[in-house]
């Protein structure tokens, strides 16, 4: 998990210097640790685990850090759920249908835009 999260990061990061202008990093809940005491926030304090969310939250503060020295914008998504088909739970699928149904519209252009959810009654 180490080599991966934390020295492939590196290792891509390395390769983005002055090549990438924006920078996503797809990291994990995990790294609040088990079942923070209160809602989760970009103010929470983090306190990873195990093994993998100690190397996700590393991961995470090298990409923090090059965007802190400027030399990238970037964000760092901590998704609850990440998508596949034998997901058990069933909320993103749900979602899903919810925008093919039209119950969801953009303000503004697709690329800059906030999401509206609407419920049709």
């Amino acid at each position: 998990m180490h080599k991966t999260n934390v020295l492939g990061t590196q290792n891509l990061l390395a390769a983005a210097s002055g090549e990438v202008k924006r920078w996503v990093q797809l990291s994990s809940t995990g790294v609040y640790g088990n079942k923070p005491a209160q809602d989760v926030n970009e103010d929470t304090a983090i306190n990873p685990m195990n093994p993998y969310e100690v190397s996700k939250a590393a991961a995470d503060e090298l990409v923090y850090n090059a965007m802190m020295a400027q030399q990238l914008q970037g964000v760092i998504l901590r998704p609850s759920n990440v998508y596949g088909v034998d997901m058990p739970n069933q909320s993103l699928f749900q979602l899903i249908n919810m925008i093919k149904r039209g119950w969801f519209f953009f303000i503004g252009n697709k690329g800059l835009s906030l999401i509206i959810f609407t419920l049709k009654t």
